[in-house]
């Protein structure tokens, strides 16, 4: 899924396209919505993605009332089936979507 990701971005454009991409991403600013968010919110995040950092997942889980973090011991930016923690995520969601409030 990721390779696949990869894929599709090496295909579809540039690499200096791709930075571009990338940049305009990470200069989006949605923290004044956060507050606006009313349904219960799970945040699920590794530790040490190597995309963005847990500080950012933070920032979420800290402006969206209620919001539940649930940091996962990984790099991975999207946990794979097959890796150590792909149960751990599994689980976390499936105790989430199994609450009343959910």
């Amino acid at each position: 899924m990721v390779r696949q990701g990869a894929d599709l971005m090496n295909a579809s454009c540039s690499p200096e396209m791709a930075v571009l991409l990338r940049d305009a991403i990470n200069d989006v600013d949605n923290s004044a919505l956060l507050p606006k968010i009313k349904c219960p919110t799970l945040i699920i995040h590794g530790r040490n993605d190597g995309v963005h950092p847990l500080s950012e997942a933070r920032k979420l889980a800290t402006g969206i009332a209620g919001a539940e973090l649930v940091v996962l011991e990984t790099a991975n930016h999207l946990p794979l089936l097959g890796n150590a923690i792909w149960e751990e995520y599994v689980e976390a969601f499936l105790e989430f979507l199994g609450r009343d409030d959910a």
